[in-house]
């Protein structure tokens, strides 16, 4: 399905989802910056068995990843969770619809290093090559993944969703569960159950929430008690244009400096706190909750967001989440 395809699809069937407010910001997020990709990216890397007799040139040879259940692994996970299958519309008023596109089928890639030099190290400048592309939201597949062959049973399996149709806790899940069908096609047993949303269904839950009673009052009980929160604390009054990599120098340090290191970060945090208990607010996961959430919580695509909470007060810094949504853990301070 093309893109003008869609507009018919929507047109036609009237099957147009609205964006949540979550994707709506990660869209315009991605105008302001078109060139720096807002995409979920990981990888799983695979070693075969080496412990049995044998080895790899033996009666047992390293386990490799079979591509050919990887892949149908894969096309059962996307039937299950949709988002892989979301396509953008645009429309006039430049806020864009989604639907969903059956015919935008995930295609596991496969990649061979085992021939490089350094093969682990070809996979990985490949991987940061390819996460360091931008995506057309309106033509490009908003997930991708790919099977790197490394050498003898040894793998990379690499994942990239777009921040649009995936969160951090969507990724993880969706490579749960592709695991979780891969296992069941090699032993021949059945995956466990998915009780995941639709897309339209999060899209409902979204409308429902923000059109409550429930939503102007948390509202507005974030906005009183967070009038005063102070500003964030930074490690540098530098800045710079977005880059689409980071530049990531390392080194190892001996274990009397880590130890001197570890102590002092622990003595400052535990004076931080009980000196000054309203700066530099640590950041916590909040998800739905409640009976008609929780299928949502479980499901692959951009329901959750993060929240700096206060020390002195277990209040967020998140003006728009659910006060019964905070779960912080107890202070060790």
């Amino acid at each position: 399905m093309t893109t003008d395809d869609a507009i018919r699809h929507i047109t036609d069937t009237d099957l147009a989802i609205q964006m949540t407010a979550a994707q709506r910001g990660v869209f315009y997020a991605q105008q302001l910056e078109p060139d720096v990709p807002m995409t979920i990216d990981a990888f799983i890397e695979f070693r075969g068995d080496t412990a049995r007799d044998g080895g790899a040139d033996g009666d047992n040879p390293l386990v490799d990843v079979d591509p050919e259940i990887m892949q149908r692994a894969a096309t059962l996970t996307e039937m299950e969770t949709e988002a892989s299958m979301l396509r953008l519309v645009p429309t006039e008023d430049g806020e864009p619809l989604m639907t969903i596109d059956h015919s935008r089928l995930v295609v596991l890639g496969r990649q061979d290093f085992s021939d490089e030099t350094d093969p682990r190290a070809a996979a990985l400048a490949w991987i940061d090559h390819r996460r360091s592309q931008a995506t057309d939201l309106f033509a490009d597949p908003l997930l991708e993944t790919h099977l790197l062959k490394v050498g003898p049973g040894h793998s990379i399996w690499y994942c990239r969703g777009h921040h649009i149709g995936y969160d951090g806790y969507a990724a993880m899940y969706l490579m749960l569960r592709v695991a979780s069908h891969y296992t069941a096609i090699a032993n021949g047993t059945e995956p466990p159950l998915a009780d995941t949303a639709t897309m339209a269904d999060i899209a409902e839950l979204d409308r429902v929430y923000r059109s409550s009673e429930k939503f102007a009052a948390d509202r507005e009980h974030w906005t009183r008690h967070l009038a005063d929160l102070p500003e964030i604390t930074t490690l540098t009054s530098l800045s710079g244009p977005a880059s689409p990599l980071s530049d990531v120098r390392s080194a190892v340090l001996d274990d009397d400096l880590v130890a001197r290191i570890r102590t002092l970060a622990t003595t400052f945090a535990c004076v931080r706190r009980r000196s000054s208990p309203r700066r530099s607010p640590p950041t916590w996961p909040v998800s739905p909750t409640g009976t008609r959430q929780r299928s949502a919580s479980r499901s692959p695509h951009v329901i959750a967001t993060s929240c700096a909470r206060r020390r002195d007060s277990s209040r967020t810094s998140c003006p728009y989440a659910s006060r019964s949504t905070i779960r912080p853990p107890s202070p060790n301070c």
